[in-house]
């Protein structure tokens, strides 16, 4: 299943793939990343620290960075994951900031659902091929 999504995406999008082995939902409700950063933190640090959420700390002084050299930031995320609050938060920081974003933010579906359901897939496919290609390819 994920090797069908990662080959049809690279095919449909001209790229290389590399995948990471993350735990996805629904079977796991949080990213093994978060899990490890919950785990990696002393007591009483949450998904607040500087480290896991890029809207504290001297995150918003890398947003500048990030503005000055000119580079698009592309979120993407759903209604039903657990971090939606923070992934729109963000977007809305980056722009206040002068980053370029693009952002596409999905109703009714979960983190992962295009790899469960092909469905989903082509939409993707497309919305990364429109913010790939006249940025990174020069079309």
């Amino acid at each position: 299943m994920k090797n069908d999504f990662c080959s049809n995406m690279a095919l449909q999008l001209a790229v290389v793939v590399v995948s990471v082995k993350y735990r996805l939902a629904p079977e796991h409700r949080l990213p093994a990343r978060l899990i490890l950063v919950e785990i990696g933190f002393a007591n009483g640090v949450d998904r607040d620290h500087e480290y896991c959420n890029p809207t504290v700390g001297s995150g918003p002084d890398h947003f500048d960075q990030i503005r000055k050299l000119g580079w698009w930031v592309l979120v993407i995320g759903c209604d039903g994951d657990p971090l939606i609050d923070r992934q729109m938060k963000l977007v809305e920081m980056l722009n206040k900031k002068g980053v370029l974003v693009e952002a596409q933010f999905n109703e009714g579906d979960y983190n992962g659902v295009e790899l469960m359901d092909a469905t989903k897939a082509s939409p993707l496919f497309e919305f990364l091929s429109h913010f790939i290609k006249p940025r990174f390819l020069g079309f």
